[in-house]
């Protein structure tokens, strides 16, 4: 498949040399790469398929669809764990049903809760809720395209009221897009179809892995499964200690609630974020104090949450950040 080349949009200082870009590998970079050289301010891209020219065309997205508009309402009572056809709402498939709303490709657009603004893909004939917004282009543009654009678009950022969040169809019609030809649109719509299942098989490996490797590590530590030494001899049998006997438990000093903010320099996890996102920060001063101080952990050692959701490990990368005290140890 051709790649996209950097193109001269008219100013010296962004001439590129082509050639570095021509044999660019399809990796899972690339699709983030050139999602983001999409035109924002000007209407032409950086990086550009050989044959392709002039500027894309602002256009709302009410004028490029045919359908843009919410599902229809579904009680539970009517959604079954097998049924003819599947009914689909702003979070994905949520069961089957007797009947169907739509016939063909949709785009998805989830419309209520903290994860509105999703985007999903369905195909033939299916159920669409009133939870999600069926989108689909008319002739003059392609939906596949259009579905990459409004993933790239995070319209979450678009959500109306903090308590229960939500998307308003009205005012997303009116949203501006810089829209190429359709034969452009398809071009780049099937070259990111073809990262998506490269993305999707990477996918199916790696749980693959996950799965013999947990296959494995029960055969290991229920003793069924023994290496050996390098000389073909056993190992000795494995002797039962307490973990405070094998390691000691360790744990961060105290942060209060008044040395936090909502945003910073250091993360400041706790048990709900370990392993996520962090909702919380510390100053780097207060943070490269405490670390010198006190306890720290070192790169390699296993934190723990022992609150809450008790149990969840997670191998301490190095990476600058905090620990909250008692609810997250260390071995």
């Amino acid at each position: 498949m051709p790649h996209p080349k950097t193109i001269y949009n008219g100013n010296s200082n962004n001439k590129k040399n082509n050639n570095s870009q021509k044999n660019h590998p399809v990796n899972l970079k690339i699709k983030q790469i050139l999602i983001q050289t999409m035109p924002q301010y000007k209407h032409i891209p950086q990086l550009r398929f050989p044959g392709f020219e002039g500027e894309w065309e602002k256009k709302m997205l009410g004028e490029v669809c045919s359908t843009f508009k919410s599902g229809n309402g579904i009680t539970s009572k009517s959604i079954k764990e097998t049924g003819i056809y599947p009914v689909y709402g702003g979070n994905g498939l949520r069961g089957f049903t007797e009947s169907y709303t739509h016939d063909g490709f949709y785009v998805l657009i989830g419309r209520q809760g903290a994860l509105c603004g999703n985007i999903a893909r369905v195909y033939g004939k299916s159920f669409i809720s009133e939870h999600a917004i069926a989108v689909q282009t008319d002739k003059s543009s392609d939906t596949e395209w259009l579905a990459q654009r409004l993933d790239y678009m995070n319209l979450n950022q678009y959500s109306e009221s903090s308590a229960q969040p939500g998307l308003a169809v009205n005012k997303l019609v009116k949203l501006n897009v810089a829209f190429p030809s359709l034969r452009e649109q398809q071009k780049i719509a099937s070259f990111f179809t073809a990262i998506d299942k490269k993305i999707a098989l990477l996918k199916q490996q790696k749980e693959k892995l996950l799965q013999y490797k947990q296959g494995v590590m029960q055969q290991i530590f229920s003793r069924k499964l023994r290496f050996k030494t390098d000389e073909g001899k056993d190992f000795p049998d494995w002797e039962r200690k307490k973990l405070g006997e094998a390691a000691e438990v360790l744990m961060c000093k105290r942060i209060f609630a008044n040395e936090t903010s909502e945003n910073g320099e250091i993360p400041f996890y706790k048990i709900g974020t370990l392993g996520g996102a962090p909702d919380a920060f510390i100053s780097r001063k207060l943070f490269e104090t405490y670390r010198d101080k006190y306890n720290y952990p070192k790169k390699g050692q296993i934190l723990i949450t022992c609150s809450g959701t008790i149990g969840k490990c997670i191998q301490f990368d190095g990476a600058d950040a905090y620990y909250q005290d008692s609810n997250i140890v260390w071995l």
